[in-house]
């Protein structure tokens, strides 16, 4: 018995160490030096802020950041590095920075900063997945230290909002960037794992410091659900950043736990590689679109708690139409796979990442299409394995994934489908007529304009499904009571810099 549970207390040993916790627990920290523990789903894929495939490099690095501008909690555009903004026309933005934001090195940020940066995500050779956000941007001027001119080769209307994702670097920092991030955010880079964790600390020159009350943030890489779960419950997590949706019940009931909900600006979606046959005939894709009952995904993946969606734009946007709105129709399904050569079905390999909402997506798809003679040969690798996979490597035929955006129509529909967009060689998207539209509706400020040319884009999309939406939904993640100022925005970013602790 003394042996068995002598394995019992190694084998926690182990388990704690690799997790990358502290010895002490939370309570014992004390709140003068506490350091926030928050969970994600894997390892980032690269430290640098311009170059990675997915949320998780953005989650881990985007509090050691700071940028030209940023969103507020509601989603307002409101300052960043710079303090005030005004547009001199159509095509040319003013920007005044702030005199007292400085890089992690010590050196303060000026213009050239902005434009070095900037100049940098618009090299292609780069790869930055911003690009595509800001290749409006024609050339760069500065004035000083403080001021700094974008001048645009067309009206861009997503810019400001496309500039919040865009961190500003130390350019003489470039060659660690990608291991060792500098930059000029309110927490500096202390220590990286790979698999395990990263770590971060409070950055005492940041011009918002003073608000800045925790000492410092690590995040903990738990692949997998129940061991997230169990680190919380056991008080070496304050933060369960993503929780399971059919778990809410049961983590509502626990005592000191609070779940917050977030309805966000996501979509979850089928994509194609769509040079691979059959799947570059519109006719397959549009059969697996009406294979899908949606709403199936929405009750037993989101416990009812998000929506089907049924265009690359929400159902509430003044951009959608209601006869997108498409119930399952398993008949005409079966039809437009007969026409187009396979009365009997197929096979096919459709790759998902396992995560508590991706996963089972996967096992319903797999369902659903079997109804119309589809097999599917479902993969679930863990989410950086995926992310490579799908992302980087492009190896695959047909795979589910999420994506957030910021209410406006280019995103995701220019990034998906568009030559120019971070994601288009993952798709690869052929019709001209698509393509014009969709640069009408970004170089557009009136209103009624973009619609017409969204509407218009949108049609063509939902008949074609090069991209196949599935549902939205409501985002979990649940905090220790004694955690205040957490706010998980609709465009699922967070800003850890203003959280307290009450004990």
């Amino acid at each position: 018995m003394k042996r068995i549970l002598s394995l019992i207390v190694c084998f926690a040993v182990l388990f704690s160490t690799s997790l990358g916790l502290f010895s002490t627990s939370l309570a014992e920290q004390g709140n003068a030096n506490r350091i926030l523990q928050v969970s994600l789903e894997g390892s980032p894929d690269s430290l640098d802020p311009h170059v990675f495939s997915g949320s998780l490099s953005m989650w881990s690095t985007s509090m050691m950041h700071d940028f030209l501008i940023k969103f507020d909690d509601q989603l307002n555009i409101v300052p960043g590095l710079a303090k005030s903004w005004e547009y001199i026309s159509d095509t040319e933005i003013k920007f005044i920075l702030r005199d007292d934001a400085f890089f992690h090195n010590g050196r303060k940020v000026v213009a050239e900063d902005i434009k070095n940066t900037y100049e940098r995500v618009l090299d292609e050779q780069v790869g930055s997945r911003y690009r595509a956000h800001i290749l409006a941007i024609e050339s760069i001027e500065t004035n000083g230290e403080s001021e700094v001119i974008l001048k645009l080769s067309y009206p861009y209307s997503p810019l400001l909002a496309r500039l919040t994702q865009v961190a500003i670097i130390p350019i003489e920092e470039l060659d660690k960037i990608a291991n060792e991030p500098v930059g000029c955010g309110p927490f500096k880079f202390s220590e990286y794992e790979f698999d395990q964790y990263i770590e971060m600390v409070k950055f005492e020159e940041h011009y918002d410091a003073e608000n800045v009350k925790i000492s410092g943030i690590r995040f903990t890489f738990l692949p997998e659900y129940n061991a997230a779960r169990t680190a919380f419950l056991a008080g070496d997590l304050d933060i369960l950043l993503w929780a399971d949706p059919a778990d809410i019940p049961n983590l509502r009931n626990q005592e000191n736990a609070t779940v917050v909900e977030t309805e966000l600006l996501a979509l979850y979606y089928i994509g194609f590689d769509l040079t691979r046959a059959p799947f570059d005939d519109a006719r397959i894709r549009k059969a697996i679109y009406l294979a899908l009952d949606r709403q199936q995904y929405v009750d037993q993946v989101l416990q009812k708690n998000g929506k089907p969606m049924y265009a690359l734009v929400d159902p509430l946007s003044p951009y959608y139409d209601e006869k997108w709105t498409t119930q399952q129709r398993i008949d005409e399904a079966k039809k437009l796979l007969a026409d187009a050569g396979f009365p009997d079905g197929f096979t096919t390999t459709v790759v998902t990442p396992n995560t508590p909402v991706e996963g089972p997506v996967g096992e319903i798809l797999q369902s659903q299409l079997a109804a119309i003679g589809i097999n599917v040969k479902l993969e679930k690798p863990d989410v950086a394995t995926y992310l490579d996979q799908v992302f980087t490597r492009n190896d695959f035929e047909v795979m589910i994934c999420g994506t957030t955006g910021f209410g406006d129509p280019d995103d995701p529909s220019y990034t998906f489908l568009h030559p120019d967009g971070s994601n288009y060689k993952n798709f690869k998207y052929q019709n001209q007529e698509v393509w014009d539209l969709l640069e009408k509706g970004r170089s557009n400020y009136t209103e009624e304009d973009r619609k017409q040319y969204y509407s218009e884009a949108f049609q063509i999309v939902y008949d074609e499904a090069p991209i196949i939406p599935i549902m939205n939904e409501t985002r979990y993640s649940v905090i220790h009571n004694d955690i205040k100022g957490f706010v998980a925005r609709q465009n699922l970013t967070y800003d850890f810099s203003h959280i307290t602790f009450t004990d």
